[in-house]
């Protein structure tokens, strides 16, 4: 069993409660004298209280996210045997039993980014974005630490309680509310909880939910049911290119339709992701932003 395993999980953000069973009982046979793990899926199974279609899904999952790496292994007889597991993650200070240090990223590629950030490379981790501190700034670099965010306070927390009231207007059954709110703020700090709601609401517009049947908002909670309706990933609109833009410009014009909120705000309004070469003072007039000065102003 490894500490730095279970410290390194516990920080992960996990979507249904079977990756994180799956990921604490891996740690749990993690040596850090080892590389791989070899628990079986039916162990696994029988361990994380599941069947092992359940861990077959899971460990894809765990695999595609770049938390674990399976590889196949065999006995000495050539016959198969269970999958090793590598964690894919490497303490950056810790120090072995031997004296012996565990690497740590000292690799620089050398370049500097415009932004006055420097670029680390990690043998494991995909290359991670570091903030300059000032004895690593490039020559003639004016280090500005307001710019580089090292003055801001962290981003702050979502308001579960907040979160919660949502949860419990689109949950279809508001039996024990004071338990499941107890239950919901449990879960949602280790889950997203916009999924957590989005779940909800999916569950109670399901055709095949009859209101005979319908869970308790703990039961809900408790099994992980939000994760059988699977939440569409947001569209990035500030990557589509000129003439995508262009495009939705002239097919609403073309329809007479109200300009789609869900996209972005109007043409000429703050936060309006349309290319400015695209909003001329008669499409910033079609759609209320006629003021001149709050055209120039978006521009800038």
């Amino acid at each position: 069993m490894s500490f730095d395993a279970f410290k390194w999980v516990g920080g992960l953000t996990f979507k249904a409660p079977v990756e994180a069973a799956v990921m604490y009982t891996l740690a749990q046979y993690h040596n850090p004298t080892k590389r791989l793990v070899w628990p079986s899926v039916n162990t696994l199974a029988e361990r994380c209280g599941c069947s092992t279609s359940s861990i077959k899904r899971c460990l894809n999952t765990l695999e595609a996210r770049g938390w674990i790496n399976r590889e196949a292994r065999t006995h000495e007889n050539g016959s198969k045997a269970s999958n090793g597991y590598a964690l894919l993650f490497e303490p950056l200070s810790a120090e072995r039993l031997d004296g012996s240090h565990r690497p740590i990223p000292e690799k620089l590629d050398g370049s500097h980014r415009p932004d006055g950030r420097v670029t680390v490379t990690h043998p494991i981790y995909e290359p991670v974005i570091e903030p300059v501190t000032p004895h690593m700034a490039p020559q003639g670099a004016q280090l500005d630490l307001q710019d580089e965010g090292l003055s801001q306070p962290s981003p702050a927390k979502p308001d579960l309680n907040e979160a919660f009231d949502r949860f419990w207007d689109n949950y279809p059954r508001k039996i024990d509310k004071i338990a499941a709110k107890k239950k919901f703020l449990i879960i949602a700090k280790q889950y997203d909880p916009e999924a957590i709601i989005y779940g909800a609401a999916a569950y109670r517009d399901d055709p095949k939910r009859t209101p005979d049947y319908t869970k308790l908002a703990t039961t809900f909670l408790n099994k992980g049911s939000w994760e059988n309706y699977e939440r569409p990933e947001p569209a990035d609109y500030s990557k589509r290119p000129v003439e995508w833009w262009s495009s939705l410009l002239k097919a609403v014009s073309r329809h007479d339709k109200p300009w789609p909120d869900t996209v972005c705000p109007p043409p000429g309004h703050p936060g309006c992701l349309v290319p400015q070469e695209l909003i001329t003072p008669e499409v910033a007039a079609k759609y209320g932003a006629e003021n001149i000065i709050a055209l120039a102003e978006h521009r800038r």
